[in-house]
């Protein structure tokens, strides 16, 4: 193959492109990987070049100590103003500093050279191109320069031939201990890119895609993610797009949806969608019992469940006496004893044959279970606490009487899509503590597949100063997830009330979570952020100036802007329910 150009003062024409590029004369005083990080990660398409030469130690010893004797002079004689007086100081402390490390910490030294090369269309976007080069260069203190009259030498040398030519090395070169040039190493970008998993998006800074197995418990601590961005800053994009792709993987996923926003990708992972409230014709039956593979045989697994429900009635009937709450207990063993269950796990199963053998024993259908009924008609007969009576009717025959029927959706699904809308503020977080429940138990079934658990507006049962017993009851879950498989996925844009010094709760979500989402975040928040998570001034400036749609992923020490990216299938997906794109 033949290579025909054309050389001009300022450029090449390379087989009809037009070929130019600049020369690094100068850096910074300071260097470290940043600097080669911006150069590589410049939005504009280049090639960059690197040369190093190793010098003898020995005789640039020599040449810094006879350096130093004349700077020194210098300094003593100098009859000059203040600011050279300034810098021959810098002069002589930067030549004392490299001699040290010749000499004591066994350092090398090298002359580096650096060129960055760049093709284009036609000659005005080539000479855009150099100028908007050298300008971030310059933004970076980095000084470049064009090789006029001696691009054939810098193409010579974009070429893998190891050929740095003469006639321009000489303005490139620089010289650079070991320690200095391990910046300049090229491979640097911390990309985030699991074998398994799902993609999240691109890195914005490196163009890489990022594609996260949260499940890889050899890689990370825990599966467990939190997710934090104003309205509208594209939280509940990404987490629609999580769990369509994580459906794909066959994991099992349980989502609280408070918005009413998730029917349609409910549809299209052929899930089973629960609206909750005004009597919508969707139940769950809150004595419903399941099994639980963490109860050893001496530990009683409706024990368990009374202690869930005692919760719910806490948070449902906040103004109960401690007398009625000992009498509620009581009452809700003795439904439960009428069913002819108790403290004996082997109740729960119902032991059939067929054909005379006999099978394993089956857990108990929700219509084997007691519900609302059975507990107000015991309270109302033996009438000694017509408070509590009066208090539980609502869930007979008032506003909550759904509450008063049987589970009738499939508990097995893959997906199960819980719909809050149509629930009434005042009754909002009783029914998240009922739905966070019976996910709970749902998860704790069985530890053989993959599971995950969203839960949106999270920050509303962490923040509930007049009883904690919810806030514990999901910490509970942060902390324990793991070993059933499990991860679980907090979503919050309330930021200010799990920073407070009081919510330890919050913080114990945060410390929990593996993963840490940031989406656009206004200054206060921003600030809270940073009492929350160990976050540098670089990444808040990276945090205000956050675009919609994107995020800083938070993995370990790897932190980058991260865009959520779609497929147009997708995006139509989630634009058919309202919820735009990113």
């Amino acid at each position: 193959m033949q290579i025909y150009f054309i050389e001009h003062p300022g450029y090449l024409e390379v087989d009809g492109k037009f070929f130019s590029g600049v020369v690094i004369v100068d850096f910074p005083r300071e260097i470290d990987e940043s600097l080669i990080k911006n150069i590589i990660y410049i939005d504009i398409p280049i090639d960059i070049i690197m040369f190093y030469e190793k010098i003898n130690s020995l005789d640039v010893i020599k040449k810094l100590t006879y350096h130093l004797g004349n700077v020194k002079s210098e300094i003593n004689v100098s009859s000059k103003n203040q600011e050279d007086y300034e810098m021959l100081n810098i002069t002589y402390n930067d030549a004392q500093d490299i001699r040290r490390e010749l000499q004591i910490n066994n350092e090398s030294i090298y002359n580096f050279y650096l060129y960055i090369t760049l093709y284009a269309d036609s000659v005005q976007q080539l000479n855009q191109k150099i100028n908007s080069l050298q300008a971030m260069l310059a933004s970076y203190g980095i000084i470049s320069k064009v090789p006029y009259f001696r691009h054939i030498g810098l193409y010579k040398n974009t070429n893998p031939f190891n050929i740095n030519c003469q006639d321009i090395k000489f303005d490139a070169k620089r010289n650079m201990i070991s320690k200095t040039l391990g910046a300049f190493y090229p491979f640097i970008s911390n990309n985030i890119y699991d074998k398994s998993g799902i993609l999240y998006g691109y890195d914005d800074q490196s163009k890489s895609i990022v594609i996260i197995d949260r499940f890889d418990n050899k890689k990370y601590l825990n599966s467990n993610m939190i997710i934090f961005g104003t309205s509208g800053a594209g939280k509940s994009y990404f987490v629609k797009l999580q769990i369509m792709r994580n459906s794909l993987l066959d994991i099992k996923q349980l989502v609280i949806d408070p918005e009413g926003e998730y029917k349609n990708i409910c549809q299209q992972i052929n899930g089973e969608y629960i609206s909750l409230g005004n009597n919508n014709g969707y139940y769950i039956n809150i004595f419903d019992i399941y099994e639980d593979i963490d109860i050893a045989s001496e530990k009683s697994i409706l024990e368990n469940k009374i202690q869930d429900l005692m919760i719910f009635f806490s948070i449902a009937l906040p103004d109960l006496s401690n007398i009625e709450k000992a009498y509620l207990e009581e009452t809700i063993i003795q439904i439960y004893n009428n069913k002819n269950i108790n403290f004996d796990n082997n109740s729960l199963y119902n032991k059939y044959c067929k054909d005379k053998i006999l099978l394993k024993p089956k857990l108990k259908t929700s219509k084997e279970f007691p519900i609302m009924q059975d507990l107000y008609d015991i309270i109302k007969k033996d009438n000694k606490y017509s408070n509590l009576e009066f208090l539980l009717k609502k869930f007979i025959s008032g506003s909550l009487r759904y509450f008063n029927n049987y589970s009738n959706f499939d508990k097995n699904n893959k997906n199960i899509i819980i719909d809050m809308s149509k629930i009434k503020e005042e009754y909002f977080d009783m029914h998240l503590f009922i739905i966070i429940e019976m996910f709970w138990n749902i998860i704790k079934q069985d530890n053989q597949c993959k599971k995950i658990i969203y839960i949106d507006e999270i920050w509303r049962l962490l923040n509930n100063k007049s009883n904690n017993l919810s806030a514990d009851f999901v910490v509970q879950i942060f902390k324990t997830i793991r070993k059933y498989k499990g991860a679980a996925t907090a979503i919050t844009q309330d930021i200010y009330d799990l920073s407070t010094n009081d919510n330890v709760y919050g913080k114990s979500i945060i410390n929990n979570s593996f993963f840490k989402c940031i989406f656009k975040v206004d200054e206060e928040n921003a600030k809270n952020l940073a009492n929350l998570i160990n976050i540098t001034e670089n990444e808040m400036k990276k945090i205000r100036n956050i675009k919609r749609g994107e995020c800083l992923f938070m993995l370990n020490n790897n932190n980058s802007i991260i865009k959520i990216s779609s497929s147009k299938y997708e995006q139509g997906i989630i634009e058919q329910l309202g919820g735009g794109n990113v």
